[in-house]
């Protein structure tokens, strides 16, 4: 019989909790969403663009177009961030070294997207628009060698990357 009362009496514990002060939860609003990159392209020595023939072998060759390359990125929203073009032996964005970069967003050369035109040498050294010269030569074993070209977007909080695997000879 004792038991017969319990759920009378939960039920009136309910009620009354719910009487009294009011309280307000205030919530302050989500941070905003990170920096990332939409897009990585290359359009190779020989003219194929990774944008419009994904499935086609991008090569970078000194001696076609005086080894000329060009890339393109395009990050995911309109605030300040860095780009990083690096270089591997590996598909791994660790292995790498650091080709190009650039600080974008508003107000900068590069907002929502970025280009550079770079150049790649017989003496297996490489550079991007005014950066400094970049030895590529303890990368490359034999040639031709397949080497992956990383384009990375670095917000305040994460860094985001797409990957490229060329043929460099």
């Amino acid at each position: 019989m004792k038991y017969a009362y319990a759920p009378v009496l939960l039920g009136i514990a309910l009620l009354l909790g719910g009487c009294g002060d009011e309280t307000h939860v205030h919530t302050s609003p989500p941070p905003p969403p990170p920096q990332g990159i939409n897009d990585f392209a290359m359009i190779d020595s020989f003219g194929v663009d990774s944008g419009y023939s994904p499935n086609e072998t991008l090569a970078i060759d000194p001696y076609v177009d005086a080894g000329l390359f060009e890339i393109f990125w395009q990050a995911q929203r309109a605030k300040p961030y860095s780009f990083y073009l690096s270089v591997s032996d590996t598909p791994y964005i660790e292995d790498s070294i650091t080709l190009y970069d650039a600080a974008c967003g508003p107000g900068e050369s590069c907002n929502l997207e970025g280009y550079a035109l770079c150049q790649y040498n017989t003496d297996f050294t490489a550079y991007c628009e005014d950066a400094p010269v970049v030895d590529l030569y303890e990368l490359i074993y034999q040639v031709p060698q397949t080497l992956y070209f990383f384009g990375e977007v670095c917000g305040v909080s994460k860094c985001e990357y797409r990957r490229l695997e060329v043929e460099m000879y």
